[in-house]
C-alpha cells in the first residue's frame, strides 16, 4: 500500500517538506472500510455476536495464481471483552477452513490490531470466503464493541452479522424491515486480511522511501 496522509510544507523559498504516515501495510491487504475514515462502535449489549466480511473469489484468484495466503488480520476491537475467535469459511458451504482463538488480555483496545496467523491459510480454488471475528461479550458486552465505518456499505460482502450459530445476515438489508431504516446500518466492518508469499518482506518492513517528483527520482529516507 501506498504511504498514507501525505503533506508538503513549504520550506524556504523553492523547496517543500514532506510528511506522511506509513503505510497500514506493506503486502496485499483487502479491506472494504476506508481506514483514513473515523470508526464508530457497534455493539449488541450483552449479546456475544460474529461479524464478518465476504471476499469474492475473482479478487483472490488474481492473488492465488502468484502463491500468496493469507498470513494476517487486522481489525479494531474498541472496548475490552472476554475472547475473540477468527474463523474463515468457504462461503457457499460455510465450511469452517480455519479457526484461531484470541484471549481478551491480548489486545489493544481502541486501535486496530494486526493479528498473524498460526498457520498460514491457502486461498481456495474459486470460492468466495467469509472472514469473521467472533466476540465473546461474557462478564463484559456493551455497544461499542467493534468498530465500523459508516456509509460504505455493499450489502452481503461488508456487514455480516450473526449469533452463535445462526446464519449470517447483511445489517443494511435486514434494516429495511425496522424503524430507524437501513440508512441507519450503511456500514463496513473495520476487518481486512494481509496476504504474503515466499517473495515477500516481513509485515511492516519497511526498507526505504523513495519520492519523486515530475516522474522523476529525487529524494529517499
Amino acid at each position: 500500500q501506498a504511504p498514507r496522509n501525505l503533506i508538503a510544507i513549504q520550506s524556504g523559498l523553492n523547496d517543500v517538506r514532506a510528511l506522511w504516515d506509513q503505510p497500514a501495510s506493506n503486502q496485499p491487504f483487502l479491506i472494504y472500510a476506508n481506514n483514513n475514515d473515523k470508526a464508530i462502535g457497534f455493539g449488541g449489549g450483552t449479546f456475544s455476536f460474529e461479524a464478518a466480511v465476504r471476499f469474492r473469489q475473482e479478487e483472490l484468484a488474481i492473488y492465488k495464481a502468484d502463491k500468496y495466503q493469507i498470513t494476517d488480520i487486522s481489525f479494531l476491537p474498541l472496548t475490552r471483552q472476554n475472547s475473540w475467535t477468527i474463523t474463515f469459511y468457504e462461503a457457499d458451504t460455510m465450511t469452517p477452513l480455519y479457526s484461531q482463538f484470541i484471549d481478551g488480555t491480548s489486545l489493544q483496545y481502541g486501535i486496530e490490531n494486526t493479528i498473524t496467523l498460526s498457520e498460514a491459510l491457502e486461498i481456495p480454488e474459486g470460492k468466495d470466503i467469509i472472514f469473521g471475528i467472533l466476540a465473546d461479550v461474557t462478564n463484559y458486552g456493551g455497544y461499542d464493541i467493534m468498530g465500523v465505518i459508516f456509509n460504505q456499505s455493499e450489502p452481503g460482502y461488508t456487514d455480516l452479522l450473526r449469533q452463535k450459530d445462526a446464519e449470517f445476515f447483511s445489517l443494511y438489508e435486514s434494516a429495511h424491515e425496522s424503524e430507524v431504516g437501513a440508512y441507519e446500518y450503511n456500514i463496513s466492518w473495520a476487518m481486512g486480511i494481509h496476504l504474503s508469499n515466499a517473495s515477500s518482506a516481513a509485515l511492516n518492513d519497511i526498507q526505504e522511501y523513495r519520492v519523486y517528483a515530475n516522474g522523476n527520482q529525487v529524494a529517499t529516507t
